[in-house]
């Protein structure tokens, strides 16, 4: 849970401006609503990675670690890489 309070004008734009790496949805909160005597709003949020999150992490593993081997850019989605030998051909 995040505590927070920070002016905006909806929970659209406090989410862009201040998690530019999140993809949410709205979860129904009411219940937390009444709770609170109905003086605040709560939102309550289901949140994921963004592409701008995932790219973010990746460039963090490159920093971290280098690039990574050729085996492993198979399992990312680069497809068959190709031998220098098979290039040759071509």
């Amino acid at each position: 849970m995040i505590r927070a309070w920070r002016p905006a004008r909806s929970l659209t734009e406090f989410m862009h401006e201040y998690f530019p790496w999140l993809e949410w949805d709205y979860l129904d909160s009411d219940e937390a609503d009444e709770a609170l005597g109905g003086e605040v709003k709560v939102h309550s949020l289901q949140v994921r990675l963004s592409d701008l999150g995932e790219q973010y992490v990746a460039v963090e593993e490159y920093c971290a670690e280098g690039l990574p081997e050729p085996e492993e850019l198979q399992h990312l989605g680069r497809g068959e890489m190709e031998d220098d030998a098979d290039i040759d051909e071509q």
